[in-house]
């Protein structure tokens, strides 16, 4: 079946078809909306005015692209069903092939938003000089480097190739003999164990942070809370969809481990960050870098504390508590 329902569609397959897509479309309405107040509170939010605010940016762009491949693309033709169009053209071979440099370039952010935590929590006097704001550019840079090299074999369209197919609401690549060792070393291995280091490196980092840390430092303990969180989902997503996928036939069972998970996952990624540091009064305020300004790798935040029970003056003297970020 192709174009727009040209034939007959029974009730049942078009009452499906429209079930997936309203999925589709409000699942990824919502996430975009979730990564969009992201990107506002990684701009305005005092806790990331610093080396993991660079990179969480970097990541949350990533977000934001993967889910237009969604919203934009997945999304209509499901509607639509034109197999045709998605499956069979150099656009949707494009189409695909964007989908796994996004995805490759977020393993890759995954583990230097990880590394971030672990040299900025147990490493805290090296921060400055490893994770300076040229350096996190060059790491941003290289995510979607490393994302590129790992689509390489994906240019060899007739031999090799990705493409999202609408009668079956999955992603579905070739069976050439290419595509099969690409599917296998890449998309599996390679994606599971970057994926498992940098989760690995976020539970290491917690369980060697010391109390004493944690008082003194609670914006980077928050940090690496939601770092911990973010890739133990995306550990999830990788694994559901690249080796429980294989264990599954039936055609809902495959769309919900192949396209709802990715979806869910960056939804609940831009939630974390959300519930962790999103307040509505930064909707309303200023952005809190100049145009000239560069991320330091570490700075203070001040936090003023009025005296309890009375009334802000601020002619008087407020205590002040420093919170070292990295």
């Amino acid at each position: 079946m192709s174009g727009s329902y040209s034939g007959y569609v029974s009730t049942e397959q078009y009452a499906e078809t429209l079930l997936v897509t309203m999925l589709n479309f409000f699942i990824c309405f919502f996430a975009l909306l979730m990564n969009t107040l992201v990107i506002i509170t990684i701009q305005k939010s005092p806790h990331f005015v610093n080396s993991y605010g660079t990179l969480s940016l970097n990541h949350s762009v990533l977000n934001m692209l993967s889910l237009l491949v969604y919203f934009l693309w997945v999304t209509p033709t499901t509607y639509t069903q034109s197999v045709s169009t998605s499956t069979t053209t150099v656009l949707g071979k494009i189409i695909g092939q964007l989908h796994l440099l996004f995805l490759f370039s977020m393993i890759y952010s995954h583990l230097s938003l990880s590394l971030n935590r672990f040299a900025s929590l147990l490493h805290p006097t090296r921060t400055r000089s490893i994770f300076s704001h040229h350096m996190c550019i060059f790491l941003n840079i290289s995510t979607w480097i490393l994302g590129f090299l790992h689509v390489i074999p994906l240019f060899w369209y007739q031999d090799c190739h990705i493409t999202y197919d609408p009668a079956t609401w999955q992603w579905v690549i070739s069976t050439s003999k290419l595509c099969a060792t690409y599917k296998l070393l890449v998309l599996q291995y390679l994606s599971v164990i970057v994926s498992t280091i940098s989760f690995l490196v976020n539970l290491f980092t917690w369980a060697k942070v010391s109390a004493e840390t944690i008082r003194k430092h609670p914006v980077e303990t928050k940090l690496l809370k939601g770092e911990f969180w973010r890739s133990f989902g995306f550990l999830i997503a990788v694994l559901t969809s690249g080796v429980l996928s294989g264990w599954v036939q039936e055609r809902w069972q495959k769309y919900v481990v192949i396209c709802v998970i990715w979806q869910v996952y960056h939804l609940v990624d831009g939630l974390v960050i959300l519930l962790l540091h999103f307040h509505r009064k930064l909707l309303a305020e200023r952005h809190i870098l100049d145009p000239n300004h560069h991320t330091p790798s570490f700075i203070h935040v001040e936090h003023l504390h009025s005296l309890p029970h009375r009334s802000p003056d601020f002619n008087r003297n407020h205590h002040v508590s420093k919170v070292d970020t990295y």
